[in-house]
């Protein structure tokens, strides 16, 4: 099960409390109105901006860009999140970030 609006909650509270750790800013936000509801925290350091995103059936991405070359990165695409295990992937994306 994925409680979608319980996360959003959690997320977004990470965000507005956590002061910026080795650099890294996060911010929430929710996705705009359509028929799958998302929402996204974005990640920024002095070298990449990434972003993680999130819908109500759990499905997640992970995917950015390094700032200096301007590549793309995508380290997921369509995990498949759970109550379980939400927590954890919100901070294996933040201690991704470089």
């Amino acid at each position: 099960m994925f409680d979608f609006e319980r996360w959003c909650s959690w997320a977004e509270a990470q965000c507005q409390w956590r002061a910026p750790a080795n650099g890294i800013t996060a911010q929430f936000s929710l996705g705009a109105p359509s028929p799958k509801r998302g929402a996204t925290v974005t990640f920024k350091s002095d070298r990449q901006l990434m972003q993680l995103a999130f819908w109500e059936t759990g499905e997640a991405d992970f995917y950015g860009s390094d700032l200096h070359s301007r590549q793309g990165v995508i380290v997921f695409n369509g995990r498949l999140l759970n109550d379980a295990s939400f927590e954890e992937t919100f901070f294996e994306c933040l201690f991704a970030v470089t």
